[in-house]
């Protein structure tokens, strides 16, 4: 998580293509995302969010785009989702709880049932976050389940914040 006062936030031009990446450090197992808007305004810059999962070669594993405006979001991966769910109860407090937004475990699907999604394993080492326009919001978790618990892999772990062109592009 990087803060801005209280939210990750590029600049820049409305019109320069604006990435965050998270590296978790290594290549691991990732059950699913949780996306926290931002609150107080400006949610709507969050529609045409490009969310990728990359493996440690920065290989797209999982490639998604938020259509909607929402205060949150989750992306269930362990139960086979491929679009973002609107989730409610997403607050702006410095003690947020967030594991209660998150989807509860899949559960197996009957043998008989026919368009349920399937879980998925995906593994990844990097969650990118791009669109051109800047990209601005509260929160990002990456959650994996352990036994009963909830794990926000990107607790703690560095952020790279990407404009093109940058600016020292433009001091030519």
């Amino acid at each position: 998580r990087t803060d801005f006062h209280g939210m990750v936030h590029t600049v820049g031009s409305d019109s320069a293509l604006k990435s965050i990446t998270v590296d978790l450090n290594a290549e691991t197992d990732i059950d699913g995302l949780l996306l926290i808007n931002r609150q107080d305004c400006c949610g709507e810059r969050t529609v045409g969010l490009k969310v990728e999962v990359l493996d440690a070669n920065k290989n797209a594993i999982v490639t998604t785009t938020i259509n909607e405006e929402h205060s949150a979001y989750a992306l269930d991966l362990a139960a086979g989702a491929d679009e973002w769910k609107s989730v409610s109860g997403a607050g702006q407090s410095s003690n947020f709880n967030w594991k209660p937004l998150v989807p509860a475990a899949p559960v197996a699907a009957p043998a008989e049932a026919v368009a349920v999604a399937q879980p998925k394993n995906v593994q990844g080492r990097y969650v990118r976050l791009s669109k051109t326009g800047i990209i601005n919001l509260n929160e990002l978790y990456v959650w994996k389940r352990d036994g009963s618990e909830l794990v926000n892999l990107a607790d703690g772990k560095s952020c790279l914040l990407y404009t093109s062109p940058s600016p020292r592009d433009r001091q030519k």
